[in-house]
């Protein structure tokens, strides 16, 4: 008996040795549909968003503060419902569907970019053309949004733009280990202030755009550039090459 509870626990340790990604996922997966198992939550909280976004466009966004400190999906909606006299329920549909999509690319992305690893043991094919290969083709589904003026056409094309985009969130958060593996903390941080930054700055950017040429679609444009140059800089990232640490003091 003793040994039949062993043998469990030791196979046990090595599958969330192996797999602790995959586990986390299902997981997190399984726990949020037993919290929503015979209970109406998911509808409530759709219903609750959907209802300050309504808010919103009768009576403006500050009404949305004094419901919620969390008014984001909200403002989305009644953004959507006024800008493309959208009902708020097919907003909150286009939006999770567009979120959905890229939420399954960050998943695949890092599960493709250790399969490349494990079968080519190349981080350079591993990580820098798994970026490369999702700026490239985020940035030829962007294009139907500045050339099409179908609704469905756009919606599908910035899911698949989305798609690829996050698709390189894996690899990018993998490269700090690859290239300083001593110092991957600030290595990591310091990747996460640059997009923070790029975060911070990229409203005040596209308003100025919106404001100086009138045309919302530009927004787009400047983001398929960004995308183009991210793909040609990424030809520069040398994931394979790690980083001599630098002596201590004490060593010296």
């Amino acid at each position: 008996m003793l040994d039949t509870g062993s043998k469990a626990g030791a196979r046990i340790s090595r599958i969330i040795g192996e797999y602790p990604a995959r586990l986390a996922f299902w997981g997190s997966l399984l726990l949020s549909l037993i919290a929503v198992l015979g209970a109406a939550t998911v509808g409530r909280d759709a219903a609750f968003y959907i209802d300050i976004a309504q808010q919103v466009t009768e009576h403006g966004p500050k009404v949305a503060w004094q419901t919620f400190d969390w008014p984001w999906f909200s403002y989305l909606l009644a953004g959507t419902h006024i800008v493309l006299h959208l009902p708020l329920e097919l907003s909150a549909y286009l939006w999770c569907a567009f979120f959905l999509a890229g939420t399954c690319g960050d998943f695949l992305g890092g599960i493709a970019s250790d399969r490349i690893f494990e079968r080519t043991r190349s981080r350079t094919k591993a990580r820098r053309n798994i970026i490369i290969l999702g700026f490239l083709v985020s940035a030829v589904f962007m294009l139907p949004v500045v050339m099409v003026h179908n609704l469905t056409i756009i919606v599908l094309s910035l899911s698949v733009a989305f798609f690829f985009a996050e698709l390189t969130v894996g690899a990018f958060w993998a490269i700090p280990m690859d290239i300083a593996p001593r110092y991957s903390g600030f290595a990591s941080g310091f990747m996460n202030t640059g997009s923070a930054l790029a975060a911070i700055v990229s409203p005040l950017i596209g308003g100025y755009i919106i404001d100086r040429t009138g045309r919302w679609e530009m927004t787009f444009v400047a983001g398929i550039a960004l995308l183009l140059v991210g793909a040609g800089l990424a030809f520069f990232i040398r994931p394979d090459e790690e980083l001599e640490a630098v002596p201590d003091a004490a060593a010296r």
